[in-house]
């Protein structure tokens, strides 16, 4: 693979206010960080993450917490944003 982190490695500097611009082939869309947290993997708060909304919404999750001596992550990182 690539050296080097990967595209979601600073995703927990993220705070409200910042903007996350989504390119694909269609064109792109800009959104605003409402919310940045760190929770366990176990209970991730599926209401928060995938809410019952017409609104048009980001999540990006990635691994977080401190890293286990023999590797992986006991957390997950979400950041919550929306189409602005």
């Amino acid at each position: 693979g690539p050296a080097g982190p990967d595209v979601f490695a600073d995703l927990a500097t993220l705070r409200p206010g910042d903007r996350v611009t989504v390119v694909g082939s269609r064109g792109s869309a800009t959104f605003e960080v409402r919310k940045v947290e760190t929770v366990p993997k176990e209970s991730l708060p599926y209401d928060r993450i995938w809410p019952d909304t017409d609104e048009r919404l980001l999540r990006l999750i990635t691994c977080g917490g401190r890293p286990f001596p023999e590797g992986g992550f006991p957390d997950n990182t979400v950041v919550y944003a929306r189409l602005i």
